[in-house]
């Protein structure tokens, strides 16, 4: 458990957004995510997903509804499943909580965040990237956000962000892994 942010920001609405991670992003877990993500095993995402809300289940994570970041429509294409979105609805499976993948709407392809240099560069990338689907109505919802992994936070603040401006009750931003540590071999 963390502040979703690694670095907060002069102006943040929400600088206490929950961001709930269950592995570091080392060892055996990258070559899980990487799989998932870069070598089409999708199959790897429902393991990712059974640790992870195994994990969430031993501390009693809830919500109403459970969501995945969604990815641009050319990282689809390219992958053609969203690693996020299979994670997320296995974690919505075994915690018997909705699931849906289409609340947030990716307004705009953005650089890889792994290429951003700095945290300034990965804010800036990713703002506006997001917006709720018109016909969801988030009002009063608990939700948990879903991702493979996260970094500095900037992705999933910035799509908390909307769905907290759309009315949702609360959201935890939740990660399989944390690089927050260590990113690219150096202190980050």
């Amino acid at each position: 458990w963390q502040y979703c942010l690694s670095e907060s920001f002069v102006g943040d609405k929400y600088p206490k957004l929950p961001l709930y991670v269950s592995f570091l992003y080392q060892q055996s877990v990258v070559p899980l995510v990487r799989g998932l993500k870069f070598g089409g095993k999708r199959e790897l995402g429902m393991l990712i997903g059974t640790l992870l809300s195994k994990c969430m289940m031993s501390d009693s994570v809830d919500a109403d509804l459970i969501i995945p970041i969604p990815l641009s429509e050319k990282r689809l294409r390219e992958r053609t499943y969203n690693q996020a979105g299979v994670i997320a609805s296995v974690c919505a499976m075994n915690l018997h909580i909705p699931y849906a993948e289409d609340v947030l709407v990716r307004n705009r392809n953005t650089n890889k965040q792994a290429e951003c240099k700095t945290n300034e560069e990965r804010y800036t990338n990713i703002m506006n990237a997001f917006s709720m689907n018109e016909s969801w109505d988030v009002s009063e919802l608990r939700i948990i956000l879903v991702d493979d992994v996260v970094t500095t936070g900037n992705t999933m603040h910035e799509a908390a962000t909307v769905l907290l401006d759309a009315g949702a009750k609360a959201v935890l931003c939740c990660a399989f892994a944390s690089n927050r540590l260590v990113k690219n071999g150096d202190c980050y």
